[in-house]
């Protein structure tokens, strides 16, 4: 079972104004070049990220989701990158990214996303070969955290090992990650039914979902409704998200 964090609702107000607080969310600093750049250590004073072990600063070799470039988590090694924000305890926070993988490697990629080292986003990127350096299949996440804290740390994570490639040698082909955003949330993530309201008729969909402890996709499938943190499962943390949202009379 994962170890799971407390959730609440930022209610609609000027403070709840969509604003990134990533620095260098596109990893677009500093310059990777035409294809891309060994990194350990961090990207460069101003330039947000920390680098954990070793990872590739893609430039020009595939096509990022925002900008011009991306990373590829693993480098020499697998690999990490953390940012540390500024928070507002109690607030609840929308990250949002887009994954893929270095395609060259012939097995899924797998990464794990933690706020302040909690496990928020456990993920496997499926290989498919027929991803390109022009068609790099971004696919995008979206996961609700609370800060607890002034200060918030988010860091992803590389778990994928040594591993077969198309170009006839293994090595450390790792997932991929981009365009990445942490915003105060002002949405309702209690309406369960998308009738603009948090209710009992959300309540009645909430409680029959509840204690549902495997679902089958993260991303908050049909199976799922109610799993409103989308990492697998619905249990108390879910609760309070949606707890904290009854009676949202207007859904932003």
């Amino acid at each position: 079972m994962k170890t799971l964090l407390l959730f609440a609702v930022c209610l609609g107000s000027s403070t709840c104004l969509a604003q990134n607080l990533i620095v260098n969310g596109s990893f677009e600093a500093p310059i990777a070049g035409p294809t891309f750049t060994n990194r350990s250590g961090n990207f460069g004073p101003g330039n947000g990220w920390s680098i954990g072990g070793n990872i590739d600063h893609i430039g020009g070799f595939w096509v990022a989701a925002d900008g011009q470039q991306s990373v590829d988590l693993n480098g020499a090694s697998s690999g990490s990158v953390a940012q540390t924000l500024t928070t507002t305890p109690g607030r609840l926070y929308k990250l949002r990214y887009a994954a893929s993988e270095n395609f060259f490697g012939l097995a899924d990629k797998t990464m794990t996303v933690t706020w302040n080292g909690t496990l928020i986003d456990d993920v496997v990127i499926t290989h498919d070969a027929a991803r390109t350096t022009t068609n790099v299949k971004w696919a995008y996440r979206t996961v609700f955290v609370i800060a607890t804290t002034n200060a918030s740390t988010l860091a992803f994570n590389s778990t994928t090992g040594f591993q077969n490639g198309s170009q006839g040698f293994a090595a450390f082909y790792g997932p991929a990650i981009d365009d990445v955003s942490v915003e105060l949330s002002n949405t309702c993530p209690g309406d369960l039914n998308n009738d603009q309201f948090v209710d009992d008729a959300d309540f009645t969909i909430f409680a029959a979902a509840y204690n549902i402890l495997d679902c089958a996709d993260p991303a908050m499938p049909a199976s799922c409704p109610a799993d409103l943190n989308r990492n697998g499962f619905v249990d108390d943390a879910d609760f309070t998200i949606f707890a904290a949202a009854y009676n949202e009379l207007l859904c932003p």
